[in-house]
């Protein structure tokens, strides 16, 4: 079936443009030069996909956006916003209004072609979710003894080798601050977690949650944390069960990257988690946090709690490992050995130290620390 674009825009020229562009992809186009044109048409031709001029002689785009995500038989339609305006106010108006995409005018027309292209990929691959009886994917969390024992960094490349097998993963951010996902990967989102927990619960469906998510280099799925004080969203219990509801319906691996700080929603976490690894140093006071906080979770819930060792570098106070499990009575998930500069390169080329550097004594590390996630959560199933 020949997928079938709606556009709306009151410039001739550029409509034309546009409608001979992908009518010679072998789209169907169907147009319109004003906003209530463009409502009565989207209704009567049930596009597959529409684009959206901001400017437009009677409503604007964006509230022409707003009625298609109010009526739920337009509510799924992926909608790509055109504008002249490239302030970022307007742009996170356009997307806060709901489109999927927003580009700022004059665009190139491959450039049109292409983000049609990936919307409309990403919209079946949703239908086609849906339909298969909800995957219930797995999400495992990642969660630091303290500040600065690396386990964003652990939880990125176990994200980043997962991706490999399944393009359905992502890595949450799930912290109401920023932190340093964005830069590591260096991404800037359009949409954060504070968008998202912006939204009613009832309005967090698998098209929200699809819409949030960007797609990194390398494959994966990334939901960052707010990236200024301005987006700044309290974590609730509701908002988290709606959240990591849809995800595991969406998703086949989530994994979270959780603050070191215990916070109220973490019991609603362990209630999803499949497992949640504690990250620590080989040190007494990373120890000693590490204790505190296993006993705080394993008071709140059943999910097995893993251990990752993450090396710095040795010093007289490092515990060996036999110590560090006769202390916790944990299982180990993996050690990682040092790797600053390792760490560091990966920063410097965006990229995640299992796909920048594979063959490296840090990568073989967390693949292990990964195929036995995996493997473990296969064989409790069994």
């Amino acid at each position: 079936m020949t997928d079938r674009i709606m556009i709306v825009d009151d410039e001739p020229n550029f409509l034309r443009m546009l409608e001979f562009t992908l009518q010679s992809e072998g789209y169907e186009v169907v147009t319109a030069e004003t906003g209530r044109e463009g409502i009565e048409k989207i209704q009567a031709a049930q596009p597959h996909l529409a684009i959206l001029d901001v400017s437009l002689p009677d409503i604007s785009g964006i509230e022409l956006c707003e009625h298609l995500r109010q009526d739920p038989k337009t509510v799924d339609i992926p909608v790509i916003m055109l504008s002249a305006r490239s302030q970022t106010y307007d742009k996170i108006k356009g997307l806060r209004a709901g489109s999927d995409e927003y580009v700022t005018k004059p665009i190139d027309p491959e450039e049109i072609v292409a983000r049609v292209e990936a919307l409309l990929s990403r919209s079946r691959h949703l239908r086609q979710s849906s339909a298969a009886s909800m995957k219930k994917g797995k999400i495992f969390a990642f969660m630091g003894s303290t500040g600065g024992v690396g386990a964003t960094t652990v939880a990125l490349n176990i994200a980043a080798a997962l991706s490999q097998r399944s393009p359905d993963t992502a890595i949450i951010e799930y912290r109401p601050y920023t932190g340093t996902t964005a830069l590591q990967l260096g991404m800037t989102p359009e949409r954060t977690l504070g968008d998202l927990l912006a939204l009613e619960t009832d309005d967090i469906t698998h098209q929200h949650l699809d819409r949030h998510l960007s797609t990194h280099a390398s494959g994966m799925r990334v939901l960052c944390a707010s990236q200024s004080p301005q987006e700044y969203r309290e974590l609730l219990p509701d908002h988290t069960e709606s959240i990591l509801q849809g995800l595991a319906e969406i998703m086949d691996y989530s994994i979270l990257d959780l603050p070191s700080i215990p916070l109220a929603v973490l019991p609603t976490v362990l209630q999803h988690c499949h497992v949640l690894s504690c990250v620590i140093e080989p040190e007494p006071i990373s120890l000693a946090c590490a204790k505190n906080l296993m006993q705080l979770l394993q008071a709140w819930g059943n999910t097995p709690i893993r251990v990752v060792l993450v090396n710095h570098g040795r010093s007289s106070s490092s515990l060996s490992l036999s110590e560090v499990k006769r202390q916790l009575n944990c299982e180990i998930l993996g050690v990682m050995t040092p790797a600053a500069e390792l760490c560091v390169k990966a920063c410097n080329t965006q990229t995640p130290v299992v796909l920048s550097h594979p063959n490296s004594l840090a990568a073989n590390a967390l693949l292990e620390m990964t195929d036995r996630l995996v493997e473990e959560h296969v064989m409790a199933l069994a």
